[in-house]
């Protein structure tokens, strides 16, 4: 008897949990973007060539290119200045810091997504992202 009170009880528990599939505190994004006026004007700072920017969601794609052995190396950061231009809308000025110590001819392409969240305005739900990197300023819509 206490077993079937037993299946009874985990059944309705089974039941009663739900998958919350409206959790979107995680990113998607293969990085955070890195808001510092000093790494923006200081850090690493390899020659790039932006091929391709794209907005999908809250994620920055780039696509890229560089000279190198692999590219496995690369340590590839957004950096955002830390500063908001007034316009209409809002301009934000980043960069894309290449930190390359290898030293071969050969150049690879690669694509990275950068999470735009922090980069969000309270009083606004666009602005214009200004990369420094790129002769493109891209509307980042929220």
């Amino acid at each position: 008897m206490h077993l079937k009170y037993f299946f009874l009880i985990l059944t309705i528990l089974f039941l009663s949990c739900k998958k919350n599939d409206d959790d979107t505190s995680g990113s998607d994004c293969d990085q955070a973007t890195i808001i510092s006026a000093e790494q923006f004007e200081n850090g690493p700072n390899a020659p790039l060539t932006i091929i391709e920017m794209s907005i999908e969601e809250d994620c920055l794609r780039v696509k890229f290119s560089a000279s190198g052995c692999s590219g496995e190396s690369w340590v590839v950061e957004l950096i955002d200045k830390g500063v908001v231009l007034e316009a209409l809308p809002p301009i934000r000025l980043l960069r894309i810091s290449l930190l390359n110590n290898e030293a071969c001819l050969a150049v690879f392409t690669r694509e990275l997504t950068f999470d735009l969240t922090q980069l969000q305005l309270p009083e606004t739900n666009e602005i214009f992202l200004n990369i420094a990197n790129s002769d493109e300023q891209i509307l980042y819509m929220y």
